[in-house]
């Protein structure tokens, strides 16, 4: 279709006339409101002319379009070279290294007058500088800073370089490692471990990379067979031990070659790969020690490889020698610097075994053993701030553990869906560590801030990752696959510097992990003991007849042990020895030496015989501790002391359930005699109460007496439970000395002086002596109290025998008086028949005269009616008589509560003829008894 253009119509057209003075001025434009100007309507005539066209899409380029591109990039060639330095300024004849000559010859110069006059004028200059420097603060602080606001951390990484195998073959990277002069260089072997593989067309080299060139290998090993192990020595930069696959070791020196220098004969290696090589820290710097799967650990020295300097065979079968067949293969071998005679082993069967190379027997030297995983250990490193603190990593998780800890990790990481193969802590910022899975991918976690899930997960490759080793600065990171290939990981800085309170948190955590572990741990132990128990008991039971044993009562059984032990603890102190008495050597001060024999390093039992085969005096030479027994009563002491006495007030039941032991002082007599003073305390409150004539007599025994030895009694307690405490203080610290001389180490406390021990021993000795000081006191308080109770027994048994001959006397004259007819008494209860549910019949039963009177479950409130009702029937029978000089009823009512009387009041004996003489007998009988 063709369009046409009328050329014909002319354009539009706008004439704006002006004058010629308004012509040069300034334009003052305003806005003004939307003004048609010309409207062209639609022709629809024309619509069939044209069609409508569709819609496509269509890309510009608004740049310029190159017809030819090129980029040649060059790369800049780095040389390393020398530069030597000259100090000049001295004469010919002065030696700048010889001190003596510079210093003779600057004493020289500064005696010239040339030297003074130019110190002089350089002065005016330095002067003119100082004093504005005075006139000036350079260091005040005109605004104050900003607060600094908390930044939510932003975590981030960056791949620096990727370092791949030159040869063609999938080689898998087995171990890194990084050199010591900062870390420039990477060595890695390379292996594969496939079974029953041949060498004949396996490639064995290794390589050095250079961590800003990963073109090229900057140093190549060529072993005859392949490394599996390769570690750097820490203490130079060019020496290097790697594990071959064939078991031998190898020693390097890439000044010598990229041959190995000095190789370890077959007979005497591993039987298997080296899985493990690490150096020790030792004082030549040359000793290390290698690990396989044939369950063999081997201590060599570099300048000795020809044979092994130790061989510990990874045995745990108790009280049999080390065999091969038996051993444990090995995984995965740590050792850390700071603790020089221990390392840690992880077994293909999911053990870690923690070892102490000066260990004299197999098992002292592989003492402790935690279940970690359900397959092999892949990763084992300790915290580098927290040497007891130690990760691990296998199967499908990664675990955190603690030495204190044996049942249990104390954190841990959810099942992953792939399985985990390596994992390594930050050295710099101790919270957070890395863990390499099998799809490729690095979790890092950071354990201050979750720990249910990883803070960071980063898709590496796409191969498996076989191992992870961090750079000593903690930001790098270099991780290697399957196929060779080594990626170097820059993170943020927030991943390598801690915060300022982070190591105190973390602490924190640790602990509080910790303590909740032990608890779960002492609480299982207790079940399994229960457990234990129980069968010892229906075994019991089930062998012997129950009749003739009844149920044993396992909570005296277990307050007996205790009470044994305690006083066992007790009678540690001699309470007799000439230096007790004399009070020179006091518990806790330090005995070094004995008739000019040190002693340093022996135990308290080998000192004690030293003392006992001296013949004659004795000279012992000791350390005078010289503190306030108040700072050892610790936070721990104030604790267990509560303890103790919340102990005390629960019931077995109760504290069994919690898992606490009441053998403390359950059993204890002068505690048991607070309880009978309560008694005698409720048994004077009724005195108190229904006798007020007798209430000035008892109220010192009441107000004054009972509550002061109840103070007394508590104050004991107290004392007890302190010394207690103590006690239980010092086997904690001898348990941890005991445990540290079995891994023969020196305990950092007893290394410095044991001043902690010391002071605990002095404060033991100060809490026994207020112990033994409130014992006596309140067995000579107790006496007194026994003596003053029995003397106010006698005392109302008078009152009340001579009231009762009283009443007696004025009512049989009373009777004599009136001549009464005689009245026949049916004692015999034969004449008439009596209801058998009859008070009074009930009353003169010979049962009412089987008191048990130490009973303490008769109250004696039933007592004190059973007299008041007598009381009142006698007081019904007599005559009012104003004249009497005292009332029976006021003598009667001062008796309160003692059952013997019960006695005299249902004796038929009382209406004999000589009523006096017969209660004077019977009160006298009944005072012996009490007697």
């Amino acid at each position: 279709m063709k369009h046409s253009v009328d050329m014909e119509k002319p354009p539009l057209m706008i004439s704006i006339t002006k004058r010629k003075g308004d012509f040069m001025k300034y334009c003052s434009f305003g806005d003004n409101e939307n003004e048609l100007l010309y409207d062209i309507p639609p022709d629809r005539g024309k619509t069939s002319e044209y069609c409508s066209k569709d819609a496509i899409d269509k890309s510009t380029l608004c740049g310029p379009r190159y017809a030819e591109h090129e980029v040649v990039t060059t790369r800049v060639n780095y040389e390393t070279r020398g530069m030597n330095h000259i100090e000049g300024g001295w004469p010919k004849d002065i030696n700048p290294t010889d001190l003596e000559q510079t210093v003779r010859f600057k004493k020289k110069i500064e005696k010239d007058d040339m030297y003074i006059h130019s110190v002089r004028q350089l002065s005016y200059t330095m002067e003119h500088c100082i004093r504005q420097n005075n006139a000036i603060n350079i260091y005040e602080m005109y605004f104050d800073e900003e607060d600094n606001i908390p930044v939510y951390e932003n975590y981030c990484y960056k791949t620096l370089n990727i370092f791949r195998d030159p040869v063609k073959q999938k080689r898998p990277i087995q171990q890194m490692s990084w050199s010591p002069d900062g870390g420039t260089h990477l060595a890695a072997s390379y292996c594969n471990l496939a079974f029953h593989q041949t060498f004949n067309n396996v490639q064995t080299s290794s390589y050095i990379w250079d961590i800003e060139n990963p073109i090229k290998p900057d140093i190549i090993l060529q072993p005859e067979v392949p490394v599996v192990s390769l570690e750097y020595n820490p203490k130079d930069p060019h020496s290097l031990i790697s594990g071959l696959f064939n078991g031998q070791l190898a020693f390097w020196d890439v000044r010598k070659g990229t041959e190995p220098v000095e190789i370890s004969p077959p007979e005497c290696s591993h039987k298997d790969p080296v899985f493990n090589t690490l150096w020790i820290n030792s004082k030549s710097g040359t000793e290390f020690f290698s690990s396989s799967p044939d369950g063999q650990v081997k201590w060599w020295d570099i300048r000795k490889l020809s044979e092994p300097l130790e061989t510990l065979v990874v045995d745990l079968t108790k009280g049999e020698e080390p065999k091969l067949t038996r051993a444990h293969g090995i995984s995965v071998l740590e050792y850390e610097n700071s603790i020089p005679i221990k390392f840690m082993i992880g077994t293909e069967t999911g053990l870690v075994i923690c070892g102490n190379r000066k260990g004299k027997t197999p098992a002292e030297k592989l003492s402790t053993q935690y279940k970690a995983h359900y397959g092999p250990v892949c990763a084992l490193q300790r915290n580098p701030a927290f040497v007891k603190i130690f990760l691990t990593v296998g199967d499908w998780c990664a675990k955190i553990w603690s030495e204190d800890c044996k049942e249990s990790a104390i954190m841990w990481s959810n099942y992953r869906r792939t399985r985990l193969t390596a994992g390594a802590w930050n050295p710099t910022r101790y919270s957070i560590f890395y863990i390499a899975r099998m799809d490729g991918s690095l979790d890092l976690w950071d354990v201050l801030h979750q720990q249910k899930e990883p803070n960071m997960s980063i898709k590496v490759c796409d191969e498996p990752l076989n191992c992870i080793r961090c750079h000593e600065n903690g930001q790098l990171v270099s991780t290697a696959n399957n196929n060779g290939g080594i990626y170097l990981l820059k993170f943020s800085e927030n991943l390598a510097v801690s915060a300022k309170n982070d190591k105190a948190l973390l602490t924190a955590t640790f602990e509080r992990e910790c303590r909740r572990e032990k608890i779960i741990e002492s609480k299982m132990k207790e079940m399994r003991l229960k457990t234990r128990v129980g069968k010892v008991i229906d075994s019991h039971i089930a062998t012997k007849d129950v009749k003739a044993n009844p149920v044993i009562n396992l909570d005296q059984v277990y307050i007996e042990t205790a009470e044994k032990e305690f006083f066992a603890i007790i009678e540690e102190i001699f309470d007799n020895s000439p230096t007790a008495k004399d009070g020179i050597l006091q518990s806790g001060d330090e005995i070094i030496g004995i008739n000019g024999q040190s002693v340093k390093g022996k135990t308290k039992v080998e000192v004690a015989k030293l003392i006992q085969n001296c013949e004659k005096e004795v000279n012992i030479a000791y350390n005078k501790l010289h503190a306030d027994p108040q700072q050892g009563k610790s936070l721990d002491i104030i604790l267990k002391k509560v303890k103790h006495r919340l102990v005390e007030h629960m019931s077995t039941e109760t504290a069994d359930a919690l898992g606490l032991s009441r053998a403390i002082l359950c059993n204890d007599s002068l505690i048991q005699k607070l309880k009978e003073l309560e008694n005698i305390e409720v048994t004077y409150r009724g005195l108190v109460e229904h006798a007020t004539k007798v209430l000035s007599d008892l109220g010192t025994y009441l107000h004054k007496a009972i509550p002061d030895t109840k103070l007394t009694i508590q104050k004991y307690a107290d004392a007890k439970f302190e010394y207690l405490s103590y006690c239980l203080k010092v086997k904690e610290m001898d348990d941890e000395e005991i445990g540290y001389a079995t891994l023969q180490e020196i305990l950092y406390r007893v290394d410095t002086g044991n001043y902690e021990y010391r002071l605990i021993l002095r404060c033991r000795q100060d809490a026994r002596n207020r112990f033994a000081q409130l014992r006596s006191d309140v067995l000579v308080k107790l006496e007194l109290l026994d003596n003053k109770h029995i003397q106010d027994v006698v005392w109302q048994l008078q009152r009340f025998v001579s009231s009762l001959a009283y009443y007696h006397t004025q009512v049989l004259d009373l009777l004599n008086e009136n001549k009464l007819f005689p009245i026949e008494v049916d004692l015999a209860k034969t004449a008439l028949e009596y209801d058998c549910n009859d008070q009074m019949a009930s009353d003169y039963e010979d049962e009412s005269f089987n008191v048990n009177h130490n009973d303490p479950m008769i109250p004696e409130s039933s007592l004190l009616e059973d007299a008041t009702d007598v009381l009142a029937d006698l007081e019904n029978l007599r005559f009012d008589d104003k004249d009497s000089e005292k009332s029976p009823s006021d003598s009667f009512s001062e008796f309160k509560c003692f059952s013997s009387t019960e006695k005299l009041l249902h004796s038929e004996d009382l209406l004999t003829n000589n009523p006096e003489d017969e209660l004077k007998d019977k009160s006298e009988d009944l005072l012996l008894n009490l007697k």
